[in-house]
Order: C-alpha cells, then structure tokens, then sequence
C-alpha cells in the first residue's frame, strides 16, 4: 500500500462540477494535496478538506472523511473511485461546516478520481 497522499490534477473546473485525477488519497496520508491550489480555491472555501482515515470498524476498514458544508439552496454530490474501481458517493447538504464521512472496505483503498458537484 502507498503510504502518501500524491498531488492530484484539476481534470475540470467550472462553477457546477470539479473533477481531480491522476492523483492518490490513501489511508493515514493527511488532507488532499493538488497541483497548484487547494480544494478550499476550488469551492470557494466550503469544503478544506478530504482524507481518508483507517477505522477499526466491525464492518468497515476506511473513511472517506470530508470538512465542510453546503450552500444554503445547493448541496454537494460527489464520488470517490478507488484503485479497484469500486465508486463511494457522499451527499453534503448541511450548510453548516461539520465533518462528513463515508466508510468503505477495498483491497486497494486508494483513491484516484475525486467528482464534485454542486447542484
């Protein structure tokens, strides 16, 4: 298992959607890192943060933990692909700054492609 986080790049970025490839979250690895700017630049300050932590879970082993909030009459779709090319899906609809996690098990907990979509 890769043990840091590797910088990701803007593949898409307009006002509604953000697209991250080409990069990797992994477990234990800190916030995410990309190529010349930060997710707060990208969202216009409502989400800093994402990382993925390890759990002792009875069920599940990772966490997908996102810092942040929602505007107040859109809220956040976004997606998680890990290295098996299995998807996670985390909804943000709360327009207060709080933590937001989905948990998941792989054999390859890694992320590669991050989507984000505001709507």
């Amino acid at each position: 298992m890769i043990e840091e986080n590797q910088p990701f790049e803007v593949i898409k970025s307009d006002s509604k959607t953000i697209k991250l490839e080409k990069g990797l979250l992994v477990p234990g690895g800190g916030n995410i890192i990309i190529q010349g700017t930060k997710i707060s630049s990208l969202t216009d300050g409502l989400i800093t943060g994402i990382e993925i932590k390890k759990i002792n879970g009875v069920i599940y082993k990772y966490e997908i933990l996102v810092v942040g909030r929602a505007e107040a009459i859109h809220s956040w779709q976004t997606s998680y692909t890990d290295l098996t090319s299995d998807k996670y899906n985390l909804m943000i609809e709360s327009p207060i700054v709080e933590n937001h996690y989905v948990d998941y098990n792989s054999s390859e907990p890694e992320i590669h492609k991050i989507k984000l979509k505001l709507g």
